[in-house]
């Protein structure tokens, strides 16, 4: 191939995932899946002013992630458990979300069945959260 970077093999950069929307997993198998997966990817969102619960969950939702549950985790904190599925894929992506609400930073948890698939799901929430300011 004439590419500019020829590895030699097939080098996949990573995109973010096609989510299917209508996908639905019950608490129990969130559960069950979420202790079963070590945990992996973490990145951490600045806002310049903290958002909304209902914000950060609606820009989630418009790309196909789901909330399985939320509530406080602390003075100031809140947090929050999402869920999603590939499009074409059985393979359930979670992902633990903690927003500081003083410091308006928001740390994801990422779990996913493979390393490159996590690095799919970042991005997937990087681009959704850039859409309500994050940095």
């Amino acid at each position: 191939g004439g590419d500019l970077l020829d590895l030699g093999m097939d080098f996949e950069i990573p995109t973010p995932l096609d989510l299917n929307p209508s996908a639905t997993v019950t608490p129990q198998q969130f559960q069950q899946l979420w202790v079963s997966i070590d945990s992996g990817h973490v990145s951490r969102y600045s806002f310049p002013s903290t958002p909304s619960a209902q914000s950060i969950e609606s820009c989630l939702s418009q790309v196909g992630v789901k909330l399985m549950a939320t509530g406080a985790a602390g003075p100031g904190q809140r947090k929050s458990f999402f869920y999603c599925v590939p499009l074409g894929s059985e393979q359930v992506c979670m992902c633990e979300g903690v927003m500081d609400e003083t410091s308006g930073v928001l740390t994801c948890h990422y779990k996913a069945g493979d390393d490159m698939t996590q690095n799919r799901l970042a991005l997937t929430f990087r681009a959704a959260l850039q859409s309500i300011g994050a940095q």
